[in-house]
């Protein structure tokens, strides 16, 4: 069963409160799991999980996820992040995040997320010691001494974001290069699978 991708306890909360299923292939995206990369560093997460309100409504899950942004905020000051949405759609609940950073994102989760330049990356200590796929009709191979000549380029890195499942990942400018288990469907979104190490999507 995927898992809300959340703090420890509000995790436990919700596997409390959610039926396992199989995720039907033909979901429409607005009931996918997904992490959008907006312009301006902020970070919308979506969260779909089978939901069955045998004794926890709605509402209590969306007053623990609203405690637990309280308790976080106490700790990290400079985050913001807003429940944009808590509801029922067709028979699964559907959690919105908004993030004003990677960073927040990252500490809130428990997870690693970067989002920045190349450069950024390197600088943040990253080694880029990987070999990257290109998304154009070739399939261009690239590697380390490649990846660091694209410095200005944006980079995202993630791990231990995808428990199970397929994660939708949108970006807001064109996507050039991605790492294993990640599949192209648009110019700017791709699909991610789980995957040992880092799942990393290079984009304009």
């Amino acid at each position: 069963m995927k898992k809300f991708m959340m703090m420890g306890a509000l995790a436990a909360f919700i596997l409390g409160m959610t039926a396992c299923g199989t995720e039907d292939a033909s979901v429409e995206e607005n009931l996918m799991n997904s992490i959008s990369i907006e312009k301006d560093g902020s970070i919308e997460s979506i969260i779909v999980e089978d939901f069955t309100e045998s004794y926890y409504s709605v509402e209590d899950l969306k007053n623990m996820i609203q405690d637990t942004i309280t308790d976080y905020r106490k700790q990290d000051p400079d985050s913001e992040i807003t429940l944009e949405t808590c509801e029922m759609v067709d028979q699964k609940v559907k959690v919105v995040l908004k993030y004003n950073s990677a960073d927040t994102y990252s500490g809130y989760n428990s997870e690693t997320l970067f989002v920045g330049t190349v450069q950024e990356a390197y600088a943040e200590g990253y080694d880029m010691n990987m070999s990257l796929t290109g998304t154009d009709k070739e399939g261009t191979k690239i590697g380390r001494q490649e990846l660091l000549n694209m410095g200005e380029n944006h980079i995202m890195i993630m791990e231990n974001v995808i428990k199970d499942g397929t994660l939708r990942v949108n970006c807001y400018d064109t996507i050039l290069y991605t790492g294993n288990g990640i599949t192209p469907i648009a110019k700017k979104k791709v699909d991610v699978e789980p995957t040992k190490g880092y799942s990393v999507i290079v984009f304009k």
